[in-house]
């Protein structure tokens, strides 16, 4: 394949339609002008991608910037057919984060948590359950599912003098509106407490707890940043996308976000 402008507008619309900002769609977009001046109009071979690994290691010194590249020029190669050639991430130092990955939570126990709260008529829990999977959202962060945001299709806020989008998709919309329809909160955040105010970050590490504890999860693997961890990998293992993730994650940088995938999931790719 040979790189053409025409091809960078395809994947720009592509990126829109996922969802993604216009901030984030910039930044791909020049990065892969840099990786399209490299090529210089060659055809995308694996001996070609392994000069731009070279390149980038000579040109880039922290390891984030330098998987940054990595990252947008596979998401670009997966997109137009060629996930084979898809490059090897530079390594960096990994930290524990406080839930250990053989901890994490896994698809089965959170349809499991979802099957009991919806048995039990729990709806709050079950849709703060669906929440914090499906957006990766920090339980800090929930008093912004407000019903404005649902109208919008997303939540909009500033966290750590960050811009911070959370995507809400159609299916999750319809649940958090009809919810909302049923005990009468026309405005405002959503999940309440009795007295009408934003339910606790705490209450909820609480209340997941429980819920873990009647369906046979140990205790000690659940809280809401298990959700946000699991939220990370099946992102990641779906579109291989790091600066996107970092994007949704809404955290200071990649090196945050690696924080949040599973080893294998991050390591494991084929040279090119």
């Amino acid at each position: 394949m040979y790189l053409t402008p025409k091809l960078l507008i395809e994947y720009a619309q592509k990126c829109r339609e996922d969802g993604q900002s216009e901030e984030t769609i910039k930044v791909k977009l020049r990065n892969l002008r840099t990786f399209f001046n490299f090529c210089g109009g060659r055809k995308i071979t694996s001996k070609l991608l392994s000069l731009w690994r070279e390149y980038i290691a000579e040109k880039y010194v922290k390891p984030h910037t330098r998987n940054n590249m990595v990252s947008k020029t596979n998401v670009f190669l997966d997109f137009f057919g060629l996930p084979d050639m898809k490059m090897k991430y530079f390594e960096i130092d990994r930290h524990i984060l406080h839930t250990k990955l053989d901890k994490n939570v896994t698809l089965d126990e959170l349809k499991a948590m979802l099957e009991y709260t919806e048995k039990k008529g729990k709806v709050k829990m079950n849709l703060l359950l669906r929440v914090l999977a499906i957006t990766g959202i920090r339980s800090g962060e929930i008093q912004h599912i407000t019903v404005e945001a649902v109208d919008a299709g997303y939540a909009e806020f500033i966290h750590h003098k960050k811009n911070r989008k959370v995507l809400l998709p159609e299916n999750l919309r319809k649940r958090l509106k009809d919810y909302a329809d049923a005990q009468d909160i026309t405005f405002g955040p959503i999940f309440i407490s009795r007295n009408g105010n934003p339910i606790h970050q705490r209450g909820i590490g609480t209340e997941l707890k429980t819920i873990a504890e009647k369906v046979g999860i140990p205790k000690n693997k659940i809280n809401p940043t298990a959700f946000r961890i699991l939220f990370a990998n099946t992102y990641y293992e779906k579109y291989g996308d790091l600066s996107g993730l970092t994007d949704l994650l809404g955290v200071k940088d990649m090196n945050m976000s690696v924080l949040y995938i599973k080893e294998t999931e991050y390591t494991n790719n084929d040279d090119a």
